[in-house]
């Protein structure tokens, strides 16, 4: 009997209470019952700190115009967990999703026999995208990690390219306090023939990764600033103008429909990450056309124009100075009203330096009374200490605290959502009920 799509959502909210439990022995029990469903098509594997999901729906999206049929894996979900497995830019169907958990039960019980102990919520999620993109028949699939690389869920993929968008210092709790430790876990997606495309100029962290390289088989390495080449990249309306090469040639005047330069770094490892897939330069027109309407929800997405209303996953510092730089940089507004959530697990002194200088008002909050969130009374005393003399509001919840946002603007001005994808997520929900 066919389970529901609410039934199919239950039994996948389940898989939370495992938490976080390292190691990869589930993930290979599960495929291997599975008979490798991830080993039936060619991977691009995109880790890094940050940029990796909007890197990797620009990879999917390229993928797509040239031909292929192509599979996405991205995480966290904003609204709905649908929004993770995408087949040629279409989310996954409640129904379809339905159908794969039910198909994968049993195997979610014999993993937790083999193993003694069940598939992470989001190894469960890992497995469906493996299991949906090979019942699919893509012919190409786009993988994001969720954290880290070596010990994380999608790391059982022999990718075909390996990319690392950029390696800062995030979750140190389970990836290490120091910036190269953390950058060897990002290179453990680097398998034996991997093409390895990366953002990283730092020369102890670009060491670590050639050591990888090295020590699996792998190559050629493209870097950004070396290999990869941005010859030029200009604020355009609605997003940025890029010319760029790769050893294969170049680009000129490629219309990426993002906001903020750093989105030029991430089309410009795109663009040789596929490069890099097929084997060959691109067409042109291809890649004009696949990146002139990509979509990066909660990455610089306006939701209203006047008042202007934006929402960013930022939740790391050089997320926020990234975010700062680029609302400067591609955005008109009078005053800027912040709404701001953040993880307790987050730098929230370094976030809150970064965005302060662009913030007129600053509302703070939390998703539902989610326990991982900093406590609002806590976040308004640094904001205060950080800031003197800029107005803090401490609300409950995030819906509060957009219905005050919306009360002390005008038309010119701008209310930006930010923090953390959970706070985005929450805010796109309500604000697209209202």
């Amino acid at each position: 009997m066919t389970i529901t799509p609410e039934a199919a959502l239950a039994i996948l909210d389940d898989h939370t209470k495992s938490g976080i439990n390292p190691g990869l022995s589930r993930m290979h029990a599960a495929v291997e019952l599975l008979a490798d469903p991830q080993s039936g098509y060619p991977t691009i594997h995109v880790a890094g700190t940050n940029g990796k999901t909007s890197t990797a729906r620009m990879c999917a999206s390229i993928l797509t115009g040239l031909g292929f049929r192509t599979g996405l894996y991205t995480s966290p979900h904003l609204v709905d967990v649908y929004e993770r497995f995408e087949i040629d830019g279409e989310p996954v169907k409640p129904a379809t999703f339905a159908e794969r958990i039910e198909y994968l039960q049993p195997i979610m019980d014999e993993v937790e026999r083999i193993c003694d102990a069940p598939l992470s919520y989001f190894e469960l999620c890992t497995v469906i995208a493996f299991e949906l993109f090979s019942d699919s028949a893509v012919s190409a699939a786009v993988v994001e990690t969720g954290m880290g690389g070596s010990w994380d869920a999608t790391n059982i993929v022999d990718a075909h390219v390996a990319v690392i968008t950029n390696v800062g210092l995030d979750h140190t709790e389970y990836l290490g306090e120091r910036v190269v430790d953390i950058c060897a876990e990002k290179a453990g997606i680097i398998k034996a023939g991997s093409h390895v495309i990366t953002g990283v100029r730092e020369p102890a962290l670009l060491e670590v990764i050639a050591e990888r390289i090295e020590t699996v088989g792998a190559g050629p390495l493209w870097r950004l600033g070396e290999e990869i080449q941005i010859e030029d990249s200009e604020p355009a309306v609605g997003g940025r103008l890029l010319s760029m090469s790769t050893p294969n040639g170049g680009y000129q005047d490629v219309f990426v429909s993002l906001l903020g330069q750093h989105q030029s770094d991430n089309a410009a490892l795109a663009i040789a990450a596929c490069e890099a897939f097929v084997g060959s330069q691109l067409q042109g027109e291809s890649v004009v056309a696949s990146l002139s309407d990509v979509t990066s929800p909660a990455r610089l997405e306006i939701l209203q124009r006047h008042p202007l209303v934006v929402l960013d996953g930022a939740h790391n510092g050089p997320g926020a100075r990234a975010l700062a730089q680029s609302v400067q940089e591609a955005l008109a507004y009078d005053n800027c009203v912040l709404v701001l959530g953040i993880l307790k697990s987050k730098d929230a002194q370094e976030i809150v330096d970064a965005l302060l200088p662009i913030a007129g008002r600053v509302i703070v909050t939390r998703p539902s009374d989610d326990g991982d969130f900093r406590d609002p009374t806590e976040l308004a005393q640094l904001v205060e200490e950080s800031g003197p003399g800029v107005e803090v509001i401490e609300t409950t919840n995030v819906s509060e605290a957009l219905r005050i946002a919306y009360e002390v603007v005008t038309p010119d001005d701008l209310i930006l959502i930010t923090g953390s994808l959970y706070m985005a997520g929450e805010a796109r929900a309500l604000l697209s009920q209202d």
